[in-house]
């Protein structure tokens, strides 16, 4: 069986775009293993337009798929697994590990890539809120605006405020 295309060297060099799918990976990736020792790179979203801006930048052949939700309150899912161990190798050089979830640290990245790192977690771990507060000292509302970013490693989140 052929394999499929993907561009190996992706995460060799520092680029926006690597940046961005970089941040990406930490919120939406994981890295998987088969006991055969083959290596998978995986994305899962509920927004399509995610894992199809990944695979192209990327610039992957492997196919996009649907799952379907078990519950009738959730959303169906797209998920893109990337067979290639030199990713996934590459991936764990800068500290992104399987079962990450729970352990991941703020890789090292240039301060010139930050914004689209940053921008790549957003898009698979962050959102925004607006909201409104009763001030009781000054018998009015008040307005929030917040931006959040939600992990399961306290030490990444601390490492990125700090950021």
């Amino acid at each position: 069986m052929a394999r499929l295309p993907v561009n190996e060297n992706f995460f060799k060099k520092w680029s926006p775009e690597m940046a961005y799918v970089l941040g990406y990976t930490v919120a939406d990736g994981g890295l998987y293993g088969s006991p055969r020792g083959n290596y998978y790179l995986e994305y899962t979203s509920i927004d399509l337009e995610l894992i199809e801006r990944v695979k192209n930048l990327i610039q992957s052949g492997h196919k996009i798929t649907k799952r379907l939700a078990k519950q009738p309150k959730w959303k169906d899912s797209y998920r893109i697994q990337i067979g290639s161990k030199k990713i996934c190798l590459d991936l764990e050089s800068m500290g992104i590990t399987r079962n990450k979830s729970l352990t991941i640290v703020l890789p090292k990245i240039p301060k010139k890539y930050f914004g689209d790192f940053l921008r790549g977690y957003f898009d698979g771990d962050g959102s925004v809120n607006i909201g409104r507060y009763w001030r009781k000292d000054r018998a009015q509302y008040k307005y929030v605006f917040s931006v959040r970013f939600t992990s399961g490693s306290i030490v990444f989140l601390k490492q990125l405020h700090e950021e």
